[in-house]
C-alpha cells in the first residue's frame, strides 16, 4: 500500500473514531457502567452496558466509514463534497436511481452509479500529481453517467408501452380480420377489413420495434458500466505510474467514453423516432 493512500485510511479512521456522535455514545455507556458496578447487585449488567456501548459505537464507526459522504468531506473538506453532491443531484443532469420504476434498467443504472462513485474514489486516493492529467476523464464519466439516467428514462417509457399492448391478441385480431376480409361478399366492406388488419400489422411491427429498441437499452447501460469498470480499473493501475502514461490513459479514456456517448445519441434518436410513432 503507498503512503498516500496509508494517509487517507488512516484520517478516515481518525475522523471516524473521534466523531462526536460516537464519542457520546461510548461516554454515556462508560458512565452507566461505571454507575452500575459501584452496586453489588448491578455490576454484572454495568458490564453488559459497557459491551453494549463498545459494540454500538464500533458500529457507528462503521457506518461512517462505509458513507460516501463521510468519506467525500473527510478528504476533501465538506465545501467540496457539497459541490460535487450539488452537481450530482441536478434535476437536469443527474437522475436518481429511485425514479426508474422498472427493475432491469433499475439494476443496471443502480450498477453505473456505484461504478461512478468508484471511479472517483479512484481519481481522488490516487496520486495528487497526476490528477490534473485525469480530471477531464472523470468530468466525462461523470456525464456518461448523467447521458445514462436519461436512457433509462427512456427504456421507462418503451416498457411501459409494451405493458401496455399485449402482441398476442393485436396478432389475433389481425387474423380475425384478414379472414373477414376474405369471407365478405361486400366489395367495400372487404376493403374495410383489409386496411384494418393492415393498420394492426403495422401495430405489430411498431410492438416489434420498440421491443428491440428497449433490449438496446439495456444493452446500451450494460456497455456503460462496461466502461466505467474499465475506466475504474485504469484509476487505479495509475497510482503507480507517471505523468505521461497517465495523460495518454486520459486521451484513451476520453476516446472511449466519446464513443459510447455517440452510440447513445443515436440510440436515442432512433428512440425519439419510435415514440413519435406509437404517440401519434
Amino acid at each position: 500500500m503507498d503512503d498516500d493512500r496509508k494517509a487517507k485510511i488512516q484520517k478516515l479512521l481518525l475522523a471516524a473514531a473521534v466523531k462526536p456522535l460516537s464519542l457520546g455514545v461510548l461516554a454515556a455507556a462508560i458512565a452507566a457502567a461505571a454507575v452500575l458496578s459501584g452496586m453489588q447487585v448491578a455490576s454484572a449488567m454495568g458490564i453488559a452496558v459497557l459491551l453494549l456501548g463498545v459494540l454500538a459505537y464500533a458500529g457507528l464507526v462503521a457506518m461512517d466509514l462505509q458513507s460516501q459522504r463521510f468519506v467525500d468531506e473527510t478528504l476533501q473538506g465538506a465545501k467540496e463534497a457539497r459541490r460535487m453532491r450539488i452537481e450530482l443531484s441536478e434535476e437536469d443532469g443527474f437522475v436518481r436511481p429511485e425514479r426508474i420504476k422498472v427493475a432491469d434498467l433499475r439494476a443496471n443504472y443502480e450498477n453505473i452509479v456505484r461504478n461512478f462513485s468508484e471511479v472517483k474514489w479512484a481519481f481522488e486516493a490516487g496520486n495528487p500529481s497526476l490528477q490534473a492529467s485525469l480530471r477531464e476523464s472523470v468530468e466525462r464519466c461523470l456525464d456518461l453517467c448523467k447521458e445514462a439516467g436519461k436512457t433509462a428514462q427512456r427504456g421507462v417509457q418503451l416498457r411501459d408501452y409494451l405493458d401496455s399492448q399485449s402482441p398476442i391478441i393485436i396478432e389475433q385480431e389481425a387474423q380475425k380480420l384478414e379472414k373477414q376480409a376474405q369471407t365478405t361478399g361486400d366489395a367495400g366492406a372487404r376493403t374495410n377489413y383489409q386496411q384494418a388488419a393492415e393498420a394492426k400489422r403495422q401495430q405489430l411491427q411498431t410492438y416489434r420495434q420498440i421491443e428491440g429498441l428497449y433490449d438496446r437499452v439495456n444493452a446500451q447501460l450494460s456497455v456503460i458500466e462496461t466502461t466505467l469498470e474499465t475506466v475504474n480499473a485504469k484509476m487505479v493501475k495509475l497510482r503507480a505510474t507517471d505523468a505521461s502514461e497517465a495523460v495518454a490513459i486520459n486521451e484513451s479514456i476520453s476516446s472511449h467514453i466519446e464513443s459510447v456517448r455517440s452510440d447513445i445519441h443515436i440510440l436515442e434518436s432512433s428512440v425519439e423516432e419510435a415514440m413519435q410513432e406509437f404517440t401519434a
